[in-house]
């Protein structure tokens, strides 16, 4: 008596993989080990052995059948009889689930002899008979099937292949539903021999068709690429051609437009080497697709693409031809940012299609030319183009459908939303008759778009939702761009843009569409009132972010760049900033400090960094057309410019309003005080940009008065900046004073000519006494000037040329009156 066991269910499967491979193994390899073993625990143990032992967990499904496993298979095999064994070795290589009308012609038995062979297989619990389909039988087990094809040697189961080829076409004339199959193994056998090869390519070629006219493009794209690949093979005897244009469009037509865009380049580059201009044209249309999606990946511009189009244009007479590749050209360059070069591209294609007797070259310019100008630039040219198109006899309703969509996105950027919502209406049950997925995807988001227009924000929400799930596995980058963008326009319409940064900043760093920098620069937005941290070494962008906040009505703070974690989240936190600007060199320190100061939500770093906008970002995400007059007055005079926080050395970071008025009244008494700082004065800029001095005696002054800021990151090179920018002005606290002294005084200690060295030492010590006379509001005697004159004269100019002093002068304005000592 014979028991049967039914194998492990999935779940049962997963837990003996686990156990049997002493590691975590996911679902999805899991249920593929189990599909090849049927659950059989034998089976299941040793696959996944012989996975671990090579290290190949991650590859269930081409892992070999394992040497255990083919020995237990083969030795029941074994034990039938010899004509059984024959023709089930035929069978394992027809495939698992085989027809025995084309398994006994292939094997060269009768249909009864072949039953009988099959009805042994059976009882040995080898094969079952499929139940739904009269004639067909299966193997029990899928490695039972592998067992036996690979026991067959390379040669005799290619040929074998190529017999089952010829009896499936025979036994399945006219059944298009078996077209894959008969290709399937035409292509296995494609390398025997020439005819073979052709055969291969012309089978496979008639499946795509099939699969082509059931509006299956992915398996469309499967059997074009078996067709090409058998053409290969057979050389110059296949024009490969017309497989390579079917190929890429069936991978557009699936979605797969990156994968189907070399393909036609490969075509046009054929054809333009061929000197064929009309197969170039064909293929450089189909390139462009038949929906109005761009062929490449976001904001990139296809050189190959590009270069093929320049190329055919110089060998190009024919008006039509020309016409046709220029609009090509047009629309493939619609990434490079420049309409001003396509428009000019697309007038000249244009002028030539209206001079032409023909709707179809008319048609394909005009929708090129409505896809190449389809931006805020050119919205009414767009609509136009789209206009005419859809004017013009005979269109297919894929054009036609394409042609609605575009015509909507125009009446969407000219703001008559209710036509836009009646052309995508109107599109949409041509795209449902089409099963497009491009179409589909773009109508969606049109959809989704509409919806947010209208404030239908739930219907928007679960539309977007819908759309990414069906563009994500063609373009999964693209749809997830689009998705995020769409997110973000609901979000701004219902006021909630800032709570999409951290969204916005994933997106930005997994699909690199740099589209989505404008919008988080958008969700940034600085306001009047706002608070901007910054905290950067002494470089010019501090002053151009400085600038610009102040003219947004917003105040900043500079951070010292030596505050330690806990003073740097105080000041944080104490003047409420949500925005900071910095550099990488304190990114991770700013990062760190965002755990403790919740409004803190957005950082943005002048020379870039992982997960950060940076400031060139923000630049280009602003508005061409913006001008400063519309914002300025924004700020009023009693704002608080800026924060001054102490150095936290007596206790916690102290913080000083310091208001417009403040500053200017400020720089008007500066400006009166002291004579040479007017304007067309320069400055080096040396001292830490949270330091008082450096924001308003620098900075600020400088604004207001006219001045040239030199910066200076490091201390330590303020001597080299003095040499090379020779300023007019120097401010510093006692300290800096101090060091240049002790500087001057080294250099002068470590001169080598004693009589040089005691020229300068006595030229300094007559200046001293001069300074030393005006401090104490002495009248300096005509000796002592004399003296001073000519030891300027002889050393001291000299010296200010080395040290880049020579521009500086003491001031001349009245002294402050010091009683005498």
């Amino acid at each position: 008596m014979r028991i049967e066991l039914s194998g492990l269910s999935r779940a049962q499967a997963q837990v003996l993989v686990v156990a049997v491979a002493g590691q975590q193994v996911d679902a999805h390899t899991a249920a593929i080990l189990w599909a090849r073993t049927e659950g059989n625990p034998f089976f299941l143990r040793e696959m996944v052995g012989l996975l671990v032992s090579e290290q190949r967990l991650d590859e269930p499904a081409a892992a070999p059948v394992p040497v255990p496993v083919r020995d237990v298979v083969l030795r029941r095999v074994n034990r039938l009889p010899r004509d059984a064994v024959a023709v089930l070795s035929v069978a394992a290589i027809a495939g698992r689930h085989f027809c025995v009308d084309v398994v006994a012609d292939a094997a060269a038995v009768d249909v009864e002899a072949a039953l009988e062979a099959i009805d042994a297989a059976a009882a040995a619990g080898l094969v079952v008979e499929n139940e739904q389909r009269l004639g067909w039988f299966s193997f029990t087990h899928a490695l039972v099937a592998e067992a036996l094809y690979t026991a067959t040697g390379r040669l005799r189961g290619i040929r074998m292949h190529r017999r089952i080829a010829v009896a499936a076409a025979r036994a399945w004339a006219g059944d298009d539903e078996r077209a894959a199959e008969i290709a399937r193994h035409w292509s296995l056998a494609a390398e025997l021999d020439q005819a073979t090869t052709e055969q291969a390519a012309g089978y496979a070629a008639a499946a795509a068709r099939v699969a082509d006219a059931r509006l299956a493009p992915e398996d469309a794209a499967a059997r074009w690429r078996q067709a090409l690949d058998a053409a290969e093979l057979a050389g110059n005897r296949v024009d490969c051609y017309p497989l390579l244009l079917a190929l890429a469009t069936s991978l557009y037509r699936a979605g797969h437009l990156q994968e189907g865009l070399p393909v036609f380049v490969h075509a046009m580059e054929q054809a333009l080497d061929r000197d064929e201009p009309t197969r170039l044209i064909t293929a450089a249309l189909g390139a462009m697709g038949e929906s109005n999606w761009y062929p490449v990946s976001y904001g990139v511009v296809d050189e190959g693409l590009v270069n093929v189009l320049d190329r055919a244009l110089a060998r190009l007479a024919d008006p039509t031809q020309r016409a046709l590749a220029l609009s090509c050209l047009a629309a493939a360059r619609y990434y490079d940012d420049s309409p001003l070069r396509r428009a000019p591209q697309s007038d000249e294609a244009l002028t030539l299609a209206r001079g032409l007797a023909d709707d179809l070259c008319l048609a394909h310019v005009l929708r090129l030319r409505a896809m190449a100008l389809r931006t805020p630039d050119y919205p009414m040219q767009c609509l136009a183009a789209a206009t005419e198109l859809l004017g013009l006899p005979g269109l297919p309703p894929r054009v036609v459908a394409g042609a609605r969509l575009l015509r909507a996105d125009s009446l969407v950027i000219l703001g008559r939303v209710p036509e836009a919502a009646t052309e995508v209406e109107l599109a949409a049950p041509l795209v449902a008759q089409l099963r497009s997925a491009p179409l589909q995807t773009q109508l969606g988001w049109a959809r989704a778009s509409l919806l947010l227009l209208a404030g239908r924000w739930s219907q928007a929400d679960a539309r977007i939702c819908a759309t990414f799930d069906l563009h994500a596995p063609t373009r999964r980058f693209t749809a997830l761009a689009t998705r995020v963008a769409h997110r973000w326009e609901m979000a701004f319409l219902t006021g909630t843009g800032g709570d999409l940064i951290d969204d916005l900043r994933a997106a930005i760093d997994t699909t690199g569409v740099t589209a989505l920098h404008s919008i988080l620069a958008m969700a940034l937005g600085v306001r009047r009132g706002d608070t901007v941290a910054l905290m950067l070494s002494n470089r010019p962008e501090f002053f151009w972010v400085d600038v610009a906040a102040m003219h947004l009505g917003a105040t900043t703070f500079g951070i010292y760049n030596t505050f330690a974690q806990e003073q740097l989240e105080y000041v944080l936190r104490d003047a409420g900033a949500a925005v900071a600007i910095t550099e990488q060199a304190f990114a991770p320190t700013l990062q760190r400090a965002r755990q403790a100061c919740p409004l803190l939500t957005h950082l943005v770093s002048v020379d870039g960094g992982q997960g950060m906008l940076s400031l060139e970002e923000v630049d280009a995400a602003g508005d061409p057309g913006f001008a400063l007059s519309s914002i300025w007055p924004v700020a009023d005079q009693n704002d608080v410019v800026t924060l001054i926080y102490t150095s936290g050395t007596t206790g916690p970071p102290k913080g000083v309003q310091l208001t417009h008025a403040g500053v200017i009244g400020n720089a008007r008494a500066l400006h009166e005080a002291i004579p040479a700082y007017r304007a067309g004065f320069s400055a080096v800029s040396y001292l830490p940009l949270a330091h008082a001095s450096a924001r308003v005696m620098e900075h600020y002054y400088g604004l207001l008065l006219g001045g040239t800021l030199t910066c200076c990151p490091d201390l330590k090179d303020l001597g080299t900046a003095l040499v090379e920018t020779r300023p007019t002005w120097l401010f510093g606290p006692p300290r800096m004073w101090e060091k240049l002294q002790a500087s001057v005084t080294a250099a002068v200690t470590v001169e080598a000519d004693d009589q040089r060295r005691q020229a300068i030492e006595g030229a300094i010590e007559t200046g001293l006494r001069l300074v030393r006379a005006q401090q104490t509001g002495e009248q300096p005697s005509a000796a002592l000037l004399a003296d001073y004159e000519r030891a300027d004269a002889l050393v001291l100019s000299a010296c200010g040329r080395v040290w880049g002093w020579a521009a500086l002068r003491p001031e001349r304005s009245e002294p402050p009156r010091f009683p005498p000592r």
